[in-house]
């Protein structure tokens, strides 16, 4: 069974993609680690959320080891409203998830 992973910017801004979706991941040197999602539904660019991290190793291996082995059907990633992240290397969701996957203009 798929996992959905779920991240919360906001109180009004969550998105959630089966974890079948997730491209890749990709730390930035620079304290920031991007995840990207597959865009079959649209046209442009795979789709992104950044998370801030003050380890960016240990988050991405977090993230990883949780999809594989988490039995919860979902894993929540980044939730900025209850400061609860997957990985004590994640410290905020940096970018709200408010334009993805929407269709563009």
């Amino acid at each position: 069974m798929d996992k959905l992973l779920f991240f919360r910017h906001s109180a009004t801004d969550s998105f959630a993609a089966p974890a079948s979706n997730l491209i890749k991941m990709v730390g930035s040197g620079l304290g920031q680690v991007s995840l990207y999602f597959n865009t079959f539904s649209r046209k442009g660019d795979p789709q992104a959320i950044q998370l801030n991290c003050s380890d960016e190793k240990k988050a991405i291996e977090d993230i990883n080891n949780s999809i594989k082995n988490s039995r919860e059907p979902i894993v929540v990633v980044a939730d900025n409203i209850s400061s609860s992240y997957i990985s004590n290397g994640i410290t905020l969701q940096a970018i709200s998830a408010t334009n993805l996957y929407s269709n563009p203009a």
